[in-house]
């Protein structure tokens, strides 16, 4: 990656990011403090009982999604590929804007969790007497322990984020304005879980927000790599998307 991107993937717009989504996750749970003694099930509450949780798209897309838009309103956009060259600057924008977006998810929902720890506790009585009120792919918690059913979540929604924010930065390229760039994968989340509440027949995975919190109707297993797969392929068909609108923005100007 560039020094440029590298600096802008750790800039204050990522510590806000990843801030906004640890106080998302932690202040929907705080009425539900005493309801439970697991941890566990708080940390799934937190992501699947969580109307502040829309806004988790916007949050990943918040360091890097609109990178490209407001380089390229001040001019900056051509000093940096003059710079870099244009497939190195291409690879290092698509790398560092998915890697912001997992790291705000990851980091948030981490600090979530270990805010969770004084809250509950995490000895597998307590885990497996709450586990059938979990929404997620709870069917794990009876064959393993807990590590690998929070790790999972945690990995999903990383990968989520990682998706969420190459959506924005693809936008950027054809529509250099930050608000739509930052909006457009809260709108893309919100538009593919109608789909699947209005039509049956479509499967639960085709909403990233229903994969991305175990609720895809899938066991643990099957919706990792239903998750890799589908997050893995829409990272990279926009980062082929922001390649194409950056390439038709630089033979136009």
């Amino acid at each position: 990656m560039t020094k440029p991107d590298v600096k802008r993937m750790f800039g204050i717009w990522f510590l806000v990011a990843v801030a906004a989504n640890f106080a998302q996750y932690y202040l929907s749970q705080v009425p539900f403090f005493g309801t439970t003694s697991s941890t566990v099930t708080l940390f799934d509450w937190g992501l699947s009982f969580n109307y502040l949780n829309w806004a988790a798209p916007v949050l990943a897309a918040l360091p890097m999604g609109a990178s490209f838009c407001t380089d390229w309103r001040s001019g900056y956009a051509w000093l940096q590929i003059a710079r870099a060259g244009r497939e190195r600057y291409l690879r290092s924008r698509c790398l560092a804007c998915a890697l912001s977006g997992a790291l705000v998810e990851a980091a948030g929902l981490a600090l979530f969790f270990l805010a969770l720890l004084p809250v509950g506790s995490l000895t597998q009585e307590a885990i497996l007497y709450d586990y059938q009120y979990m929404a997620g792919f709870s069917d794990i918690l009876r064959q393993a322990h807990w590590s690998l059913y929070v790790g999972g979540l945690m990995a999903l929604r990383a990968l989520a984020g990682g998706f969420f924010a190459l959506v924005g930065l693809a936008v950027s390229s054809f529509a250099p304005n930050p608000y739509i760039a930052l909006a457009s994968p809260m709108l893309l989340a919100r538009l593919c879980t109608e789909i699947t509440w209005s039509f049956p027949a479509v499967p639960k995975w085709v909403s990233q927000v229903a994969l991305s919190e175990g609720l895809a109707g899938l066991d643990f297993w099957p919706n990792l790599g239903v998750g890799l797969a589908v997050f893995g392929g829409g990272m990279a068909l926009f980062a082929a998307l922001f390649r194409a609108g950056v390439g038709r923005r630089l033979e136009h100007g």
